[in-house]
């Protein structure tokens, strides 16, 4: 019998340090915890004092010895523990925790400061005014503490120390955090309780989780050791184990003292946090989606797949043996499953000719006798397929699968199977070798649920390929079984676009209700806009459209019929309408680049060096008008520093997040760089022909003067004579930072910001939101219906 010292183990060394998926879920959760908790700070912060009175009046009735006492007691410790905390982390050298602990405290605290800089700005007066409470103090500080400050930190510090802790520790800590706030209630100023206390432990708690994500947790995950410890204490002596990197997931290969071949899966602990957010994505985004319980601990997780393995296999599903389901690694807190190893290749990596009439056909009997028992297998791609060295096909991975399922899951599953085998093979053989196998009754099922929202993100990938691939497949089975055509069936609990929709509706809501609350004169004010003004405002609005073709045909090195191409610029307007940052706008350039003889390569970079272009001259004329509008002394332009800060920091925390994630900087090398060393190659092109390179600089000039002749005749359209300099410092500043709204043509953050910088040069806030809604009517709204009536001309003429 091998001993654990005897067992062979071949994997890499492991990182000491490792980030995942579920460190990114909890950066964002934290993020829209932030969010949620600025918001009611800003707005619902009265809501908010009502729970603060009743607080109060609860601590009014411990006696004022008992009561200084423990504010003193709870002061103490705030200030005692951070020093011995340091005091420990030095003794034992552990630096690196140190680093973080001192990070945490200073970027929570520091971006703390500014939340509340900015909420004393935003915050009414009546809100933030101490409310009547009981005059106790602690014996030791004779000063509000902890502050909301403290407490951001001390949140962000258990955040990062959490991954070093033990659970109770962990829990130890989260008590401490508690009593804190405790301690703020009775020794704290009123005026900051409790709204700045749920800002505090939502900035700590983002600032926690953005350094485990960035720095790593120490790696727990179990090792090829532990994975042997474990399978011996279930009565399995391996005398090898070796990790699988190329198996899905985290996999080890181990044989026993009997010479078995072991397929080892572990679920790991700490990933629950990805594995629910995919869960409830998928269960929010369509239906019959069929999901067990999202939040299962991996334990849970493991005794399900084998449970669902164990039934298929006495059910005589071709599925490997379960040998053993165990906890494994530091603290127990993952779980392995243990199979029979199957030796052979996956269907996914096969050529389509490899697929034969007889393979086919073990596929589909898979598939007919998991739907015979009702099992769903729920990742039905050729991926989970084995093809072993006798010519017998298994299925494996059970992980997602569900016993006793629907039969519209039943359907969905043959709809990832058909659709993964018709991209192989082709619609009509795999039509025919499905028909031996499951019968036409189930095949016609399929048919409702022949889309895209049906499949797996794999096997949507290899759809997409071919664009046809899903009509061609319908009516192979129609054909096959005599069947008229079926409707879809909606599987799509919420759309996207609805969502975004949904968002951006509120997001402007958000900006503009205070706005609007605050200007009880508005309908009055426009009601006396001159009309001739309005009316030249709709005539700039026109020109930047004649402005924005002229641009995009000096960018492009192909002769564009500019009459057609303005046109496009109007259906544009039409196109940006339900996506932000002019998305669809650009996305429909490129189109009518490619129709009227354009390469793909050459229209994208076309469109990009016009984007590029643009940027720089929007930049150069802010500096321009910047300049000219200090040399006058009218008006006075004040910076909303709070604003910008703000800004700043978001922008700062979105990009950290985003280079961090490694989707994030594959999207920045394999996207966002090429588009710029095209944009740079396209200059180049140019560079030979000035009269190109005065239409994209002159267009792009065109462009932005125009919009800020919109705006001034908006201005002017209430009776203010403002310097044009004055109203291009404002266009020029607010579209900069709309320009990174993620609403649909910047709904909401283009009214806000454009009328912070009008009230910033002295316009009666009244008169300011006044002229801004007259700019965004001739600007935004007006042309959205002849983009409409553009949009689907240049379709019916083939043009887009």
């Amino acid at each position: 019998m091998a001993t654990p010292a005897d067992v062979e183990i071949e994997e890499p060394p492991a990182p000491r340090f490792v980030r995942s998926w579920s460190d990114a879920v909890q950066v964002a959760l934290a993020l829209l915890t932030l969010a949620a908790s600025l918001y009611l700070a800003r707005y619902a912060a009265d809501v908010i004092r009502s729970l603060e009175r009743e607080i109060i009046r609860l601590l009014e009735n411990i006696p004022k010895p008992i009561e200084s006492f423990l504010i003193g007691t709870i002061q103490v410790l705030a200030f005692y523990t951070p020093l011995v905390l340091f005091f420990v982390l030095i003794v034992v050298r552990r630096f690196r925790r140190l680093g973080l602990v001192v990070a945490a405290i200073v970027g929570a605290a520091g971006l703390m400061r500014i939340f509340v800089v900015v909420l004393d700005s935003v915050v009414s007066a009546s809100v933030r005014v101490p409310v009547p409470r009981f005059d106790g103090r602690g014996f030791n500080i004779a000063v509000a503490f902890p502050s909301p400050a403290y407490i951001a930190a001390a949140t962000a510090v258990v955040t990062v120390e959490t991954p070093w802790l033990g659970r109770a520790w962990r829990r130890a800590s989260v008590v401490v955090l508690i009593v804190l706030a405790v301690g703020r209630l009775g020794a704290g100023a009123a005026r900051d309780v409790p709204v700045d206390l749920i800002v505090g432990y939502a900035t700590g708690w983002f600032i926690g989780c953005l350094l485990n994500l960035a720095a790593g947790r120490p790696n727990r995950h179990p090792h090829g050791r532990a994975v042997a410890d474990a399978l011996g204490r279930s009565g399995i002596t391996v005398t090898s184990v070796r990790v699988l990197p190329q198996v899905p997931g985290f996999a080890y290969a181990a044989v026993d003292d009997l010479g078995r071949s072991l397929l080892v899966r572990v679920r790991r602990g700490g990933d629950q946090a990805a594995a629910g957010a995919v869960r409830v994505y998928r269960y929010l985004r369509r239906r019959e989606v069929g999901d067990e319980h999202p939040f299962w601990s991996p334990r849970r997780r493991a005794d399900h797949e084998a449970l669902v393995a164990l039934k298929a296999h006495v059910d005589g599903v071709p599925t490997p043996t379960v040998r053993a389901v165990t906890a494994v690694g530091e603290n127990r807190s993952s779980t392995l499953v243990a199979f029979d190893r199957v030796a052979g290749r996956s269907l996914a990596t096969m050529e389509a000719d490899e697929f034969t009439p007889a393979l086919l056909g073990q596929v589909f009997d898979i598939a007919n006798s998991l739907r015979r028992t009702r099992i769903a297998h729920r990742n039905f791609g050729l991926r989970r397929f084995l093809l072993d060295d006798a010519g017998r096909v298994w299925i494996v991975d059970f992980e997602n699968a569900e016993l006793a399922a629907d039969a519209s899951v039943l359907a969905i599953d043959l709809t990832e199977l058909l659709c993964a085998v018709a991209v192989r093979v082709g619609p009509v053989r795999a039509v025919e070798a499905a028909a031996v196998s499951v019968g036409y009754p189930a095949l016609i099922g399929v048919l409702p649920r022949l889309q895209p929202v049906a499949l797996s993100a794999a096997t949507r990938a290899e759809v997409a390929q071919d664009e046809d691939l899903l009509e061609r497949l319908g009516e192979a089975i129609r054909r096959a079984a005599g069947v008229d055509p079926v409707p879809l069936t909606q599987l799509e609990r919420v759309k996207p676009r609805t969502v975004l929709l949904v968002v951006m509706t509120g997001f402007a809501v958000y900006a503009l209700l205070p706005q609007l609350a605050n200007a009880s004169g508005l309908a009055q004010e426009i009601s006396q806009a001159q009309m001739w003004w309005v009316a030249a405002a709709v005539v700039a609005s026109a020109v930047t459209y004649l402005g924005a073709a002229t641009s995009l045909t000096g960018a492009s090195p192909d002769r564009m019929p500019w009459v057609s191409l303005s046109a496009a610029q109007v259906a544009c307007q039409f196109a940006n309408f339900a996506t932000p940052a002019q998305v669809g706008g650009m996305a429909l350039n490129v189109r009518f680049m490619q129709k009227h003889g354009s390469e793909p390569p050459v229209a994208v970079a076309a469109v990009g060096l016009n984007a590029v272009t643009g940027l720089v001259v929007h930049l150069a004329l802010f500096g321009a008008f910047a300049y000219w509008a200090g040399t006058q002394d009218a008006f006075a332009f004040e910076w909303p520093l709070g604003t910008i800060l703000v800004v700043a920091a978001v922008v700062v925390v979105v990009g950290s997040i985003t280079l961090a994630i490694p989707a994030g900087r594959n999207f920045f090398r394999n996207k966002l760089l090429p588009i710029l060393g095209r944009a740079v190659t396209g200059i180049r092109d140019i560079a030979r022909e000035p009269l190109k390179i005065a239409a994209l600089v002159g267009g792009a000039l065109v462009l932005t003067a125009a919009y800020i002749v919109a705006l001034a005749c908006s201005v002017a359209a209430f009776g203010l004579e403002v310097p044009i300099a004055s109203v291009g410092v404002v266009f020029l500043a607010s579209s900069a930072v709309a320009a990174a709204a993620p609403t649909p043509g910047g709904v909401g953050v283009v009214e806000a910001t454009l009328s912070a910088g009008l009230i910033g040069i002295g316009i009666n806030a009244d008169v300011a939101l006044s002229a801004v809604l007259v700019y965004r009517f001739a600007t935004f709204w007006l042309p959205l219906a002849p983009g409409w009536f553009a949009f689907t001309g240049l379709q019916r003429r083939g043009a887009i």
